[in-house]
């Protein structure tokens, strides 16, 4: 049972990481890999190279969910300007919500 267990989170972490890597070229893909693994050196001690690889990964890896999140306030603000009443009751609400907890 241990060793099913094992080996579908084996399984589920290459999916994961085939797409991370998904669009990537061989070498970002490499210095992405070589980045996310423990070499067992200091900070000071690694190559430069394999640390502004991961960063510009970082940087270049689509967050999904602040995108999202963005989404959801935009079409908040966009109906609570759309619709007075929705904007009454939006701003009343929280105005008990922060009374009732002290806010």
């Amino acid at each position: 049972a241990r060793r099913t267990e094992r080996d579908t989170q084996e399984k589920k972490t290459k999916d994961r990481e085939k797409l991370r890597l998904k669009g990537k070229t061989e070498q970002e893909s490499v210095a992405i890999k070589a980045a996310l693994q423990d070499d067992g050196l200091q900070a000071n001690e690694r190559s430069l190279i394999f640390e502004l690889a991961a960063e510009k990964a970082r940087k270049d890896a689509k967050d999904v969910v602040l995108d999202e999140a963005a989404n959801i306030l935009g079409d908040e603000v966009d109906l609570i300007n759309a619709h007075n009443k929705l904007a009454l009751r939006a701003v009343s609400g929280m105005m008990r919500k922060s009374v009732n907890t002290g806010q």
